[in-house]
């Protein structure tokens, strides 16, 4: 099983981007999503697309430029 393609989707999320206790979302882009967008679709789907999406822990330090 492999990564085919990532797909994102551009939501106008209107609601409050953090909890009555001010904690915010960790994959929450209300303040600058059309920019998320980009990143994800530029830097982060190449680097998941032909891997194994079970591999959960590679694919996140891979992502975020640990050493996998």
């Amino acid at each position: 099983m492999k990564i085919t393609s990532v797909n994102t989707k551009l939501y106008q999320w209107q609601g409050s981007t953090k909890t009555d206790d001010s904690y915010h979302g960790i994959s929450n882009a209300g303040m600058c999503p059309d920019v998320t967008q980009q990143i994800i679709d530029a830097k982060l789907a190449p680097l998941l697309t032909d891997e194994n999406p079970l591999n959960t822990e590679y694919l996140f330090k891979k992502c975020t430029n640990l050493r996998p």
